[in-house]
């Protein structure tokens, strides 16, 4: 199933694993991109798109015409320094066509001189962000299938272009040791704290977090670390001097 619109949960290998559709989509995109190049998928705009370029740029499109009709466009000069696309990546959609394009022109112009395979690569990694199903957007079942389906089809790669992992997995014992942790956290929290304790006398609590405490007097660990200024260290040395507090009188 899908969490917030963004992950797919999947059982695999006795891990529960969340799947960032994201990610994965726009690496599915990426591979087929840089496998098969966009110019057989490109589509004919219904309203072709007209862009408003500077001298530079027009140039440089210009020059380098070839480079933007291997992505699929079509694209012509339209007086001054404008140009009119009328086709586009199929996987653009319609109100994306003159950023995309315009992210790619800016790519170009950092990389014209060394038109190299890491300047094809970022090309792809944009028009594969760019058209990737997005985080909280829900997927129905069959795009689910289909997305995991292609995904695991993919050899030993579980990043996307940029390098963000696809994804997590959490074993059955891990999910029981942050239960574990989980609940021990909640137990502390509404630990009550004695109200004659002197913060001031406790070693290891930072000065700025004992003359808060000592001021604001809070009712329990929970309260004492939700204020300003304490640290989750110096909570930590809370607990560990009321657990020894607790031990000590139990030994008396």
């Amino acid at each position: 199933g899908q969490v917030f619109e963004s992950f797919i949960l999947l059982e695999m290998d006795g891990e529960l694993v969340l799947l960032d559709q994201h990610a994965a989509h726009e690496r599915l995109r990426f591979e087929k991109l840089k496998s098969g190049g966009a110019a057989a998928l490109s589509q004919v705009l219904l309203a072709p798109v007209i862009i408003k370029l500077s001298h530079i740029e027009h140039s440089l499109v210009n020059e380098n015409k070839s480079f933007f009709e291997e992505f699929g466009y079509s694209l012509e000069n339209f007086g001054n320094s404008d140009i009119i696309i009328r086709q586009a990546p199929v996987f653009t959609e319609k109100d994306d066509v003159e950023a995309v394009f315009l992210e790619l022109v800016q790519n170009l112009s950092k990389n014209s001189q060394n038109m190299d395979i890491e300047t094809l690569d970022n090309a792809y990694n944009i028009m594969a962000c760019r058209s990737a199903v997005k985080a909280n957007h829900r997927l129905e079942e069959p795009e689910i299938k289909r997305l995991v389906d292609d995904i695991l089809k993919l050899p030993n790669i579980n990043t996307c272009p940029h390098g963000r992992p696809i994804m997590f997995g959490m074993t059955k014992g891990y999910i029981e040791k942050q239960l574990a942790a989980a609940r021990e956290f909640s137990r502390m929290e509404n630990k009550l704290l004695p109200q004659d304790i002197d913060y001031t006398a406790i070693k290891g609590l930072r000065i700025e977090a004992q003359q808060k405490l000592q001021t604001m007097r809070p009712r329990s660990l929970g309260a004492a670390g939700r204020i300003s200024g304490v640290s989750p260290a110096d909570i930590t040395v809370l607990m560990i001097y009321l657990e020894q507090t607790e031990r000590e009188n139990r030994e008396k």
